[in-house]
């Protein structure tokens, strides 16, 4: 996400060909029926077709029947916005899906006769994702915002709060981003996103020189990896992991008071014992590079 869900494509529509007569205007009832087996995987789909038939639909008189214009709206939102997303990735235009997709979705939301539809926090989601395509952040944010605030349980909210937490850490509301951090690592209990909200909770309570309170965010996600293997055996996208926690660990101490902020903090923390050396390690480094050649020596020692 990222996180990003992936869309099921709708089935295709027959469309008339080999006659002189303009062609129908496809309505949902003119779709094939589709029978479901178990076990059986699901037909071949054109996603662009499936939408402009959706889009056709929606401008013909048929769609006065509310149900069939809620469930065809539905469908070519989710549609769209898949299409915008293919086009950003291969740098083609996709304003005018993404104004789409917004729309679609801002109707359903809307709707008298969608208020307890189960899929809200999905639109709510997709419209955070249309917004954020589009580089409108704070309404993305304000979308993400709705979404946690209205369905706190969805399985979407871990991923919406860590958004959340991402844009406020990029206008460099710390605060605000600790807060949304917080949140991800508690409504995730070990998903997908908690260790990305340990660590950013960490940088978050570091922008905002409260090095003792972010000790135990970024050691969290050192013990955590360390359980797994050796420093030298992570990969490479562990191996930062863990020594970006460490360095600001090691500009914390030193903020504070040095040596004996290490070995203060080390003997509150007994699951730290395994890899106290690294701490220490990267203090000494700090020192070195900063040409404070005794404090550094009084680290490595």
């Amino acid at each position: 996400m990222s996180a990003v869900a992936l869309i099921a494509l709708a089935g295709l529509w027959p469309f008339a060909s080999g006659t002189d007569t303009p062609d129908p205007v496809p309505t949902v009832a003119d779709a094939v029926p589709v029978e479901i087996v178990p076990g059986r995987p699901d037909p071949d789909s054109d996603p662009q077709k499936a939408a402009d038939a959706y889009a056709a639909f929606l401008a013909s008189p048929a769609a006065a029947d509310e149900t069939l214009r809620l469930t065809a709206m539905r469908r070519l939102a989710d549609l769209r916005l898949d299409a915008a997303e293919a086009a950003v990735a291969e740098g083609r235009p996709a304003d005018a899906m993404l104004a789409e997709s917004v729309s679609l979705y801002e109707q359903l939301l809307s709707a008298p006769a969608l208020t307890d539809a189960p899929s809200r926090d999905h639109w709510l989601y997709q419209l955070a994702r249309a917004h954020a395509m589009a580089a409108r952040t704070q309404a993305a944010e304000a979308a993400l915002a709705a979404l946690v605030n209205e369905y706190p349980g969805s399985p979407m909210a871990p991923e919406a709060w860590f958004r959340i937490g991402e844009s406020r850490f990029a206008s460099s509301d710390w605060a605000a981003a600790e807060e949304a951090y917080r949140a991800t690592r508690d409504a995730s209990a070990g998903g997908e996103f908690a260790e990305q909200a340990q660590y950013k909770l960490g940088w978050a309570l570091f922008k905002q020189a409260r090095h003792e309170e972010s000790f135990p965010a970024f050691a969290a996600v050192v013990d955590a990896r360390l359980a797994e293997k050796p420093l030298a055996e992570q990969d490479a996208a562990g191996r930062e992991l863990v020594e970006d926690s460490l360095r600001a660990m090691a500009i914390g101490f030193a903020a504070l008071d040095g040596p004996e902020s290490v070995a203060r903090w080390l003997d509150s923390v007994p699951s730290a014992a395994g890899w106290a050396w690294l701490a220490w390690a990267r203090l000494g480094d700090l020192y070195r590079d900063n040409e404070r050649w005794t404090d550094a020596a009084a680290a490595y020692a």
